[in-house]
């Protein structure tokens, strides 16, 4: 079934101010599924009723938050999609410090296993780095923002003589003692922070995308990324033919490209050195993330080494971008 949509021009791009966006189903973007969007709904309905119990109704509140009631608008001229729901007060908060993926931190009998952060997403990321590392100045300090068992800042700091100092912003609740172990410091559990110290590496994997303002958390990437210092992104690559597929959206809040991405760096007082469209493709990875596309070397191979191995491919699942703050 080809995909159902509207050109919506009631809206604005927030990167690139374009009105001409395209309106898609969250989490279903051909509209082959109207049971699942029934049942979204009649589950947001009863989440919002004040005769079910309050725990009842804050449960299914929580489930509710991302799914194929909710729309994105995908602008028509920088690639930029932003799903359209509003999130009331400490809703975001509450599921990203409590449901998402390893929340509760590492069991203790990992926290030393090298090949954990030795991971081939990991280890790509550090590769993609390395040509802009050597400039960073003796004691370097590095921050990693939305950070869970911090792999990426942990790798840096084993691979890169110059970096000395790890600090993670990460809302799970069970990093604590993880953390003191490895000699990271905790600054926070949400960004912007109020701290104002400033770091000569700021890196995210997978964390702009979950974000529901841009504006004042690009704002608080520059404040805390000194002059001349770096800012490294990896974020899923949304560009053509995203929209087209049936990919599974759930819980990101914005989709970038590469364009909107640069775009979004360059309007926050950062300038593009490097972006890379990488990974499976589009179409490739989408039946991996369904389990349709299941064979050992798919799964053991051709995924972890195209997270790896940097090569680009426009349609690729990975989009890494390095930036310097001007």
């Amino acid at each position: 079934m080809r995909t159902k949509c509207m050109i919506n021009n009631g809206l604005i791009c927030k990167i690139c101010g374009s009105s001409v966006l395209k309106a898609i189903r969250y989490d279903d973007h051909r509209n082959a599924r109207p049971w699942q969007y029934l049942k979204h709904r009649i589950a947001a309905v009863i989440g919002s009723s004040k005769i079910l119990s309050e725990r009842l109704s804050a449960s299914l509140r929580a489930r509710t938050l991302f799914g194929p009631s909710g729309t994105i608008h995908f602008c028509q001229s920088c690639g930029h999609g932003e799903y359209g729901r509003k999130f009331a007060d400490g809703e975001l908060e509450n599921y990203y410090r409590r449901a998402y993926f390893l929340a509760g931190g590492l069991e203790m009998e990992n926290w030393d296993d090298e090949s954990f952060i030795q991971s081939p997403k990991t280890q790509g990321q550090v590769a993609f780095m390395q040509p802009y590392l050597n400039n960073l100045p003796s004691n370097s300090r590095v921050l990693d923002v939305g950070a869970g068992a911090c792999r990426l800042g942990r790798l840096l700091r084993n691979k890169v003589d110059q970096i000395t100092h790890l600090s993670a912003v990460e809302p799970g609740e069970g990093w604590a003692s993880y953390y003191q172990h490895h000699r990271i410091e905790h600054v926070g559990r949400f960004f912007p922070l109020e701290d104002k110290r400033v770091y000569d590496l700021v890196v995210s994997s997978h964390w702009l995308e979950h974000v529901e303002q841009l504006v004042p958390v690009m704002h608080g990437l520059r404040c805390c990324t000194r002059d001349g210092g770096l800012m490294f992104v990896e974020v899923p690559n949304c560009a053509p033919p995203y929209g087209d597929l049936d990919m599974i959206d759930s819980p990101h809040i914005h989709f970038f490209t590469n364009k909107s991405l640069t775009n979004l760096a360059q309007k926050n007082g950062f300038r593009p050195l490097h972006a890379l469209p990488s990974g499976l493709p589009a179409k490739e990875y989408e039946a991996v993330r369904r389990g349709e596309y299941s064979t050992s070397r798919a799964i053991n191979f051709d995924l972890p080494e195209s997270e790896r191995i940097n090569l680009p491919e426009p349609t690729g699942h990975l989009l890494r971008a390095i930036f310097e703050a001007v």
